[in-house]
């Protein structure tokens, strides 16, 4: 008789393991990444460089991109002609026609935005010339001048500090005071090279690869919760393909398990998404849009 029971509990102890084991199969299924494809990102990935290694420091909290040049040979008109400034002493404006490319740049320390420029040869030449005859003495930064002044391109009358690049064509301006100032000279250090740009960040770098670089129609880096509350930080991109726009989203947690675990939300966050994959601890989400609604996409990256 007791060996009957023995039996019995054998039995009972493996019925439910598998019954335990089958529900948290069916649990994973059902609730974590259902059909969601999972990848490994490697060990040693590319360096990558472009303008945001020259301008954004390691620590940035946002950086968005926007390819100008390549925006508008996909579509002409889709920017506008956006007025970035308009400076009342000297008497000079910059707009989204003149540039190539723009970078903002939101630092925690100092409390700044900072905007780059990189503009097309002619309105370089316009605005080098409207500081060539300006009166008031710079304040020098390593061997860059930096102005303050007066810009009513919002219909309000604010302080900027502006300096500008020649060897590389590139306005640089931030709104305020001396922390503007100071956002300036962070930026300029990136250029020196004397502080680690936003590339040198691992976290920052596995985003990047997923995406594959930092060439795209626009880019955007949050380094804070954005649409996905439980995540870290987002990447945002935007690029062509074919006759329609590919908007990629890597949201970053804290590692593979909680990535794994968060693709419902990511999915509930994304709902016009339909490719979702897992890169260890990063989700990307993919939306397809077409080519018409390409001034709202690259107005995502912020």
């Amino acid at each position: 008789m007791r060996r009957r029971k023995r039996g019995g509990r054998r039995v009972l102890i493996s019925f439910l393991a598998t019954v335990t084991t089958l529900f948290v199969i069916v649990f994973v299924a059902l609730n974590l990444a259902p059909g969601v494809p999972t990848y490994h990102i490697p060990s040693n990935i590319p360096t990558y460089g472009g303008v945001l290694a020259t301008y954004a420091p390691i620590d940035s909290l946002q950086v968005s991109l926007d390819n100008l040049t390549a925006v508008r040979a996909l579509n002409k008109t889709a920017l506008g002609d956006t007025r970035f400034l308009n400076i009342l002493d000297p008497q000079v404006s910059l707009t989204t026609a003149e540039m190539n490319v723009r970078i903002s740049i939101a630092l925690a320390q100092p409390n700044s935005t900072v905007n780059v420029a990189l503009l097309r040869s002619e309105g370089y030449v316009t605005i080098d010339d409207a500081f060539r005859s300006f009166v008031q003495p710079p304040t020098m930064i390593g061997n860059l001048s930096a102005y303050s002044v007066a810009d009513n391109a919002t219909g309000q009358k604010l302080g900027y500090w502006l300096t500008l690049v020649p060897n590389r064509r590139a306005v640089i301006f931030s709104q305020g005071a001396l922390e503007a100032l100071s956002g300036i000279r962070r930026i300029v250090g990136v250029m020196n090279g004397t502080v680690n740009s936003i590339l040198s960040n691992v976290d920052v770098a596995r985003m990047v690869y997923v995406v594959n670089g930092t060439n795209h129609l626009a880019l955007g880096i949050q380094n804070f919760p954005g649409v996905v509350r439980t995540g870290l930080g987002t990447l945002i991109s935007v690029d062509s393909k074919g006759q329609s726009l590919e908007i990629t989203y890597v949201i970053r947690f804290n590692g593979t398990a909680t990535a794994t675990s968060q693709v419902k939300t990511v999915k509930a966050d994304f709902l016009a998404a339909r490719q979702f994959a897992i890169y260890d601890e990063l989700v990307k989400a993919i939306e397809v849009q077409p080519l018409s609604s390409l001034r709202n996409a690259v107005a995502l990256v912020g």
